[in-house]
Parts: C-alpha cells; sequence; structure tokens
C-alpha cells in the first residue's frame, strides 16, 4: 500500500505520481526447505496443537470462544507465512489477536499466556520440525515484555 497523504486533495497528484513511477517491489523469497518442512509439519498436527492449546488455556479460564477464534486466525496466518517463506510475517498477526483480546477486555496476560502455551504445544507436539515457528513466537514474546517493562 502507499500512503495517500493526509489532505484528500493531494490525492489524485499522489496517485498519478505512483502510476508514473511505480515502485519496484522486491522479489519474493522462496520458501526454504526448513520452512516447507515446518509447514508439513504443523499441518499434520495444527488440530492438536490448537486442541493442547484450548485446554490449557481453558484450564486458566481464559474465554475459550476467543481462545478458539485465535487459534484459528493464529493457525491460517503461520500457514501464509510458513508458505510465503518468512514466518516473521505472522508479527501483525500477534498484533492483531493482541488487539482482539484487548477490544474484548482480556488482559495483555493471557495473550502472553496464550503465546507461550501455542509456542510450548508447537515444541512439544511438532518437535524439531516446528522450532522456527517456536523460536520466532517465543522472540515475540520476549520483545513484548522488554517493551512493557
Amino acid at each position: 500500500g502507499q500512503f495517500l497523504g493526509e489532505d484528500i486533495r493531494d490525492i489524485p497528484s499522489v496517485v498519478d505520481r505512483i502510476l508514473r513511477d511505480p515502485i519496484e517491489l522486491p522479489a519474493p523469497e522462496s520458501s526454504t526447505d526448513e520452512t516447507k518442512l515446518a509447514l508439513a509439519n504443523f499441518l499434520n498436527h495444527q488440530a492438536e496443537i490448537e486442541a493442547r492449546v484450548w485446554q490449557e488455556m481453558s484450564a486458566k479460564e481464559a474465554p475459550s470462544d476467543h481462545i478458539a477464534i485465535a487459534n484459528g486466525d493464529l493457525a491460517v496466518n503461520i500457514i501464509a507465512a510458513l508458505e510465503l517463506g518468512d514466518i516473521a510475517f505472522i508479527g501483525h498477526e500477534i498484533d492483531w489477536n493482541k488487539g482482539f483480546l484487548e477490544n474484548r477486555g482480556v488482559p495483555d496476560e493471557i495473550l502472553t499466556d496464550y503465546l507461550v502455551t501455542y509456542a510450548e504445544a508447537t515444541e512439544d507436539i511438532v518437535g524439531v520440525e516446528g522450532k522456527i515457528i517456536t523460536d520466532y513466537i517465543l522472540e515475540v514474546i520476549a520483545g513484548e515484555r522488554a517493551v512493557s517493562s
């Protein structure tokens, strides 16, 4: 996407400039063997991961309907990120989940618990083949804890 300016009257000239001088987009990265293996194993175990996360988060009294939505949405985005060859694409998804839970009055700690639980379930169930997923989720958690501290 392109920022079209802060004044609506400037939009036609900005669009004209974009059409005249298009931005060159970088070539998409191809999936590596690591991401392909992670994707295949994640797909094979997705239901088991989600069931474990739902069970553990329900035991922590997290709203089960919110967890079901977050599970489904995060899984779709993990799959898409792995298909595109860059697990970092789920970063925006994690931000979305944070906003989703905040808008429903769920404390930030629940999201952190959810992400830790998801990472642990992925590690336990998928094993080393899911390391790229687990490592990225744990990096996000570490970054959020550093920011909120």
